[in-house]
């Protein structure tokens, strides 16, 4: 809309004129401060039209004069706030200490979700819960990928990653920082660990490059007391060990005949009782020779 002038007429002695706008402002007045504003945006524009506008901080309001957006400089770099209707900071997206970042803020202004490019150039996903802890972060370096899931207090419970030769590794840990469960691949075996609160590994279960199963107990000293495993004919196969792992008692069943080995503690078989079509049971000295033959013992019914 156009303003409205008015002329007031001075004393015929002066024979001028003042000029006035509709806000009574007088018309010289006006122009002055025209003039200064265009030289002061002619300096901040570096000194003529279609320069650079420059200033430390720019702030953009909406129609009610509520702060909706701020760029700014920070310690380490230019960043921009967006803020909702109530004028809390909701996004923010800029330079941070290590490089490029964006976060994504909940309504009480704390972190939900973060993404980042470090200094060494590579990049992270972070999600917080309502407390600003990061509950699941996403890293990539030079040579694995992994995910990490943590508790409320901040400790990784939940781990998996991919390491530099492309195998997947799995892993679960206590609340005090120790692992206790670890599933992984690697070129020969697949297989799954647990392991006790000192993280001493007590069961193992795993499959060979042959594709034969075994299931391992293990002591404190992490010496195998008992193994189940499948023999190459596929019969199952119980091994009972002493203190030093060596088996002393096996429990087999080839072709389905069940048989009973008792080993010396230079695993040589001394008692061997077999259960097939004619049961037996045989006994032998310290070099693997029968010392001792017990036949089937015959039913008298049947006699």
């Amino acid at each position: 809309m156009t303003s409205e002038v008015f002329v007031a007429e001075r004393p015929a002695a002066s024979a001028s004129f003042m000029v006035f706008n509709s806000k009574g402002t007088r018309m010289s007045d006006l122009e002055a401060r025209v003039q200064r504003l265009e030289e002061q945006m002619a300096k901040l524009g570096g000194g003529g039209p279609g320069g650079t506008l420059r200033t430390s901080a720019l702030e953009i309001m909406d129609g009610q004069g509520q702060s909706q957006a701020e760029l700014s400089m920070g310690k380490s770099g230019a960043f921009m706030m967006l803020k909702d209707a109530q004028s809390l900071p909701r996004v923010v997206f800029g330079i941070g200490v290590e490089g490029p970042m964006l976060q994504l803020l909940g309504s009480d202004t704390k972190p939900r979700l973060s993404l980042s490019v470090g200094a060494n150039g590579l990049p992270r996903i972070s999600l917080s819960d309502a407390t600003g802890t990061p509950r699941m972060v996403l890293d990539v370096d030079l040579e694995t990928l992994s995910l990490r899931m943590s508790d409320a207090p901040g400790q990784t419970r939940f781990l998996v990653m991919v390491g530099p030769d492309g195998m997947p590794c799995l892993s679960m840990t206590s609340a005090e920082g120790k692992v206790r469960v670890m599933l992984g691949i690697d070129e020969e075996h697949s297989g799954l660990r647990v392991y006790d609160s000192h993280e001493q590994g007590r069961l193992v279960a795993t499959v060979d490059a042959d594709e034969s199963p075994l299931l391992g107990m293990y002591d404190s000293q992490q010496v195998p007391r008992l193994k189940i495993t499948q023999m190459p004919d596929e019969s199952p196969a119980l091994s009972l060990c002493d203190p030093t792992g060596k088996s002393r008692l096996m429990l087999t069943a080839v072709k389905g005949e069940p048989n009973v080995v008792l080993t010396d503690a230079n695993r040589q078989p001394r008692a061997i009782l077999t259960a097939g079509q004619r049961p037996a049971l045989v006994i032998t000295d310290e070099h693997g020779l029968p010392i001792a033959t017990f036949p089937e013992i015959q039913n008298p019914e049947h006699e």
